[in-house]
């Protein structure tokens, strides 16, 4: 532990992470926003989609099917 009152007992605080989830967040909305609206993706493509999982290609495959 030692004396609080010697900052070198403590750890920074860095928030870079914090800025950088939130930059990616922004840039993988504006990307997902333009594969929408050029139809770039097929829309039974499932892999790096919002409610699309392995579950949705299967369920997709197999109504085909029948």
């Amino acid at each position: 532990m030692g004396i609080k009152d010697i900052a070198e007992n403590y750890k920074l605080i860095s928030i870079f992470p914090t800025i950088t989830n939130i930059y990616e967040r922004h840039i993988a909305s504006q990307i997902h926003d333009f594969f929408s609206s050029t139809k770039i993706i097929h829309k039974t493509q499932s892999g790096f989609r919002k409610q699309h999982s392995c579950q949705t290609s299967l369920r997709t495959l197999i109504d085909k099917r029948h």
